[in-house]
């Protein structure tokens, strides 16, 4: 990967898997290890990457009914695995990686579908109170490029949506 990384100013990825599975998980935070001893060898020190709403139960941030009691048992019963590396992944970089901007966007449910010029709306936390739970994947991917802009992101966990 280091020389994919030479001369760059950042690195998206958007790296997952949907398959459910009764073993460990551990593709999101080894994946984003391997991607982020990459970059460090190669001095790039710009991170975004993806994981889902809801990977973490906060009681301090608790959703709409619906959501806290439908949604997200149904996401535990289905991706239980991958939700909890996920949340590995989302611990890993506030923990290890203090010389990286790093930024993890999470959406709830990503539709294929093209771009649609919605504005996506961005919140620090597990969810977006309001929010619309679907975004599409284009959408998505046009957001992840414009936080590169910014530096409003850096360093943290944030759940997006549109209104």
């Amino acid at each position: 990967m280091i020389p994919h990384m030479k001369d760059k100013d950042a690195v998206i990825s958007c790296l997952g898997v949907t398959k459910r599975t009764s073993g460990v998980v551990t593709f999101y935070s080894e994946s984003a290890k391997a991607i982020i001893a990459a970059m460090r060898k190669a001095t790039v020190h710009r991170f975004v990457t993806i994981t889902a709403w809801c990977t973490e139960y906060d009681r301090s941030n608790t959703g709409p009914w619906f959501l806290e009691w439908i949604i997200n048992p149904l996401l535990i019963l289905y991706m239980g695995r991958i939700k909890e590396d996920m949340v590995r992944l989302e611990k890993y970089l506030p923990e290890s990686c203090s010389d990286i901007n790093w930024t993890v966007v999470k959406p709830c449910y990503l539709l294929n579908k093209p771009y649609t010029g919605i504005e996506i709306v961005a919140f620090e936390g597990q969810f977006i109170p309001g929010a619309s739970m679907s975004v599409t994947l284009a959408d998505a991917a046009r957001f992840m490029l414009s936080i590169l802009t910014t530096n409003q992101w850096n360093k943290k966990i944030i759940a997006i949506g549109r209104h």
